[in-house]
């Protein structure tokens, strides 16, 4: 049986980091906010924060602090937590910079088309996929993972990396593909989009952000024949399960391959991008799995949407330059939580009598 929507319900706590050279004051805060449903009240969710010290800060220095854990459980597949900074004390007179940043664990799949008529694009994709796997593994200190698909005509044909925290063997593997055989058009998209389904299924252990990045040259097909409706209904299938898209066209902006792959991007809210050698800006700017706070005043705030009931997990970090901090000075960090937006019957537990 459905249920009507939740009246919108917001409910809030505050957290606060009291930062100080020498001494940090940190606490494990949680709070379970609440909506009505059919006039009964139920919990929408819990958020859950961790804090750990901040190393002594010594006069004039730039330095990135990792402050603590954030948990956010929901009941909900629509939901958003709004983490709003309130108050930032002395930051102006003390800080050259202040920047507080939210982390999410990261699982990448590459999907590469392999096949003969990539051998022109081949040196410049690897090298982009490489250099990704550089600047995303030390974009974030939160736990980040790589994996790797090849494609071609046949399901046969198709290799792949599983997905693991090993960068130097991520890095060879991308080394070590090469484009050979196969016709130009159309190339089996379906298959690429497969395997990776698959690897997330059965190799990931976050329920965070995952992200694929899909690089072709040709139309999508099947058995060497032109094809679109097996790569759009697993591109689709990929999107309902949590995975962004970022597609990227190698060569000219024909059709249909570029509405083809321009597709798997918007039905994954990613990007599409035309040429190869943008893969490392694309998909480094404005990364989905990071939030970045940083205030000149405050009541700045983050909007993360969640849609997955078990849980997220988020690493928080403060990125600063300080100015000549004297010992004796304290500043202050407030952020306030608000879990809104729940529309759809949360799970409710049943404790048994006597248990």
């Amino acid at each position: 049986m459905k249920s009507r929507p939740l009246n919108r319900s917001t409910a809030a706590f505050l957290l606060t980091l009291l930062l100080s050279v020498g001494s940090v004051y940190g606490a494990y805060l949680t709070y379970k906010a609440v909506g009505e449903i059919w006039g009964r009240k139920v919990p929408l969710g819990r958020i859950e924060l961790d804090l750990k010290p901040i190393p002594v800060i010594e006069g004039t220095e730039a330095r990135e602090d990792y402050i603590g854990e954030m948990r956010v459980y929901t009941f909900s597949n629509n939901t958003e937590v709004i983490v709003q900074l309130s108050e930032v004390s002395q930051v102006v007179l003390n800080f050259r910079s202040f920047t507080v940043k939210m982390c999410r664990p990261l699982d990448v799949i590459f999907i590469v088309d392999v096949s003969g008529n990539m051998a022109l694009f081949m040196p410049t994709v690897k090298k982009q996929l490489i250099d990704v796997v550089d600047v995303l593994a030390t974009m974030t200190k939160a736990p980040v993972r790589f994996g790797v698909v090849a494609f071609k005509d046949y399901p046969d044909e198709t290799s792949q990396l599983w997905l693991t925290a090993d960068t130097p063997k991520v890095k060879e593997f991308i080394s070590g593909l090469t484009a050979s055989t196969g016709g130009g058009v159309p190339q089996s998209h379906y298959l690429g989009f497969q395997a990776a389904l698959v690897n997330f299924m059965n190799a990931s252990t976050t329920n965070e952000a995952k992200l694929e990045i899909f690089v072709s040259d040709a139309e999508a097909g099947k058995n060497d024949s032109p094809s679109f409706e097996e790569a759009k209904a697993l591109a689709k299938e990929t999107a309902a399960n949590g995975i962004t898209i970022y597609s990227f066209l190698a060569g000219p902006e024909v059709e249909p391959e570029y509405t083809q792959l321009k597709y798997y991007g918007d039905v994954s809210d990613g990007k599409f991008v035309v040429g190869v050698n943008r893969v490392v800006s694309a998909a480094t700017s404005d990364p989905f799995w990071m939030a970045k706070l940083t205030p000149i005043t405050p009541f700045d705030s983050f909007y993360l949407k969640l849609a997955n009931p078990d849980g997220y997990m988020f690493y928080i970090w403060v990125d600063f330059y300080a100015k000549a901090i004297k010992w004796e000075e304290v500043f202050v960090v407030e952020l306030m939580a608000n879990l809104e937006k729940a529309e759809v019957r949360p799970k409710i537990e049943v404790v048994p009598k006597g248990g």
